[in-house]
């Protein structure tokens, strides 16, 4: 990706992480040192909405090709990832009784239950 590609998908990515829990401090401090950045070099980008006005106003600003701004962004995709990579995977095959998640209770009976005496 380049310029206007990178800051573009940095703006989304920065958006979606900071809308979840899953984002850590590093995505919210990269998102928000990059808008900072875009708003000084672009003060009149509406950067909440990632359309065709946005990219011409990023382009006309310069921002597109400004390296610090390059630079920011790429932080940003780069700690969005990380925060992805921190949560991982799961996969479950042939199980009885699953539970994933915060806070949950669970009774499993499993195989032949004990007679009352």
């Amino acid at each position: 990706m380049e310029g206007l590609e990178l800051i573009i998908a940095a703006l989304a990515a920065g958006a979606t992480a900071g809308a979840s829990d899953v984002a850590g401090a590093a995505v919210r401090d990269a998102y928000t040192a990059l808008r900072r950045l875009l708003g000084r070099k672009a003060p009149e980008a509406d950067l909440d909405a990632v359309d065709t006005e946005l990219a011409h106003e990023l382009e006309r600003s310069g921002a597109a090709d400004d390296p610090e701004i390059i630079e920011a962004a790429r932080q940003v995709l780069a700690s969005a990832e990380g925060a992805r990579m921190r949560i991982g995977s799961i996969e479950i095959n042939d199980s009885t009784g699953v539970m994933i998640g915060d806070h949950g209770t669970m009774t499993l009976h499993i195989g032949d239950h004990p007679k009352k005496a």
